[in-house]
């Protein structure tokens, strides 16, 4: 009874899993004197049980999570984005739950002529 215990934790323990992915793309700076504000970020998610729903593909929920970004923190006058991060997370429980995470990041900055 103690080995069938014993293996139903270490299969349950294994069929947890998460796996990260991530990319940078650093913008350039349209000026060496534009100042940094802040940092922008935005998420999104799906999720399938038994792989029926979440039917978002990567594209689709970096693209939410992006609108999401940028409904979070809109630009002012003499503001843009630069030096995206997009995280991307994908966490699988018992092997027929699928979730997918994916977070947009930006550094916004403002033009050196927009800052008074």
């Amino acid at each position: 009874m103690r080995k069938i215990i014993y293996l139903a934790i270490i299969l349950f323990c294994a069929s947890c899993i998460a796996f990260h992915n991530g990319a940078i793309s650093s913008g350039p700076l349209l000026s060496a004197n534009d100042k940094y504000i802040e940092e922008a970020t935005g998420h999104s998610a799906c999720s399938s049980l038994l792989l029926f729903g979440g039917g978002y593909f990567k594209e689709a929920l970096v693209n939410q999570a992006k609108k999401d970004m940028m409904k979070n923190r809109p630009l002012k006058k003499g503001e843009y984005y630069s030096n995206y991060i997009v995280d991307l997370k994908k966490t699988i429980t018992l092997f027929i739950y699928i979730e997918n995470d994916v977070w947009v990041h930006a550094d916004v900055y403002a033009c050196k002529d927009s800052i008074k």
